[in-house]
């Protein structure tokens, strides 16, 4: 594609695209000039910007207005960018050896992740989480508060944990809830959390201890529909600031497309066909909802597998240079405590 362009063109591109970038305003010959220092004339820029819109780079909103660039041209930057090392920004590298020394459950670790994606890009951040099929019982602790009152706490072998307070029927000593606590445990151990109500029905033998079999397996369903949450967002509100969303009817759009995660999974797994970064810029995701938005993704694996994938999704306008990195930084670290975790299943 270079092969269309003078170097002075490929030059002129280049900083249209990031000022465009960086200020969301249709860029002229002037602001070239002035901002830039180019040493050419504006007529001579406009003619050079002019070839450029011949050329599918750059459009022209309005006669009088300078010129924004295309999908077209973001690709054009995103692949040049791309073909050297970009490493994170030195603002971020703090936070990022933070994450890195982090130690989490499954669970606590997606959230903090998905989190601290969104607050470094300021953009909205996607975590496409796999489906454990085999989501099971792990521990479970009955503590007494007062009187009747006790503590009901269930975790699965995700790390995913629910803790729920219930009244008896009759009281109960310290030592029953131990028993209980001991036999429910034995008998629970390699039982998937969605079988855990099946596992105890019929099988109490009084009524506090079927009071206490029937409350834990609302929270094992619970946890089990915790798990099973397929994709998980932070930061929509950073659609907000773009200028591009301003329009209400806009906006309306990308909400309705965020809410879809049919849709969104389904741009997400078919990142996993291949490993590491994917940009997808405008209409090369075709959906017209979001016609104006990108996802930047990368893979993560469990082994040599990919298993799911992390995505920011913002304007076409997003700073790549700065976001792709950060993405790819973020992705890689997830990859290395995914694995120390040990078996996922």
């Amino acid at each position: 594609m270079e092969d269309l362009f003078t170097p002075r063109q490929h030059q002129i591109l280049l900083t249209i695209i990031q000022e465009f970038i960086n200020t969301a305003e249709p860029v002229g010959s002037t602001t070239l000039v002035k901002r830039y220092g180019f040493a050419l004339s504006p007529a001579t820029l406009r003619n050079e910007m002019a070839r450029l819109e011949d050329l599918g780079f750059l459009f022209q909103p309005h006669t009088s207005s300078g010129r924004i660039p295309t999908d077209r041209a973001y690709r054009y930057y995103v692949d040049f960018i791309m073909q050297k090392r970009i490493d994170p920004p030195e603002d971020v590298e703090t936070t990022l050896r933070e994450y890195e020394r982090l130690e989490a459950h499954l669970h606590r670790l997606v959230e903090i992740t998905v989190k601290l994606l969104s607050d470094i890009t300021r953009h909205t951040s996607i975590v496409l989480v796999p489906r454990f099929r085999q989501n099971l019982f792990r521990y479970l602790k009955i503590t007494p508060i007062e009187g009747r009152r006790i503590l009901l706490i269930l975790m699965s072998n995700t790390g995913a944990i629910l803790n729920k307070v219930i009244s008896l029927s009759r009281d109960v000593t310290e030592e029953y809830l131990a028993q209980i606590t001991e036999n429910l445990n034995r008998r629970l151990e390699g039982v998937f959390m969605e079988n855990i109500s099946l596992e105890l029905q019929g099988k109490m033998e009084d009524e506090a201890q079927g009071e206490i079999a029937e409350h834990i397996g609302i929270l094992a369903r619970e946890v089990a529909l915790q798990d099973d949450k397929g994709l998980i967002y932070e930061g929509t509100k950073h659609l907000l600031a773009a200028p591009e969303f301003h329009n209400i009817e806009r906006l309306r759009s990308i909400f309705d497309f965020l809410e879809d995660e049919k849709i969104i999974s389904e741009i997400l797994r078919n990142t996993l066909r291949s490993e590491g970064i994917k940009i997808l810029i405008g209409e090369e995701h075709k959906m017209e909802s979001v016609r104006e938005c990108s996802f930047i993704t990368a893979t993560y694996k469990f082994g040599s597998t990919p298993i799911g994938s992390l995505a920011v999704i913002g304007p076409t306008r997003m700073p790549y240079g700065r976001l792709i990195p950060v993405v790819n930084a973020c992705a890689e670290i997830f990859t290395e405590k995914l694995n120390k975790l040990g078996d996922l299943t």
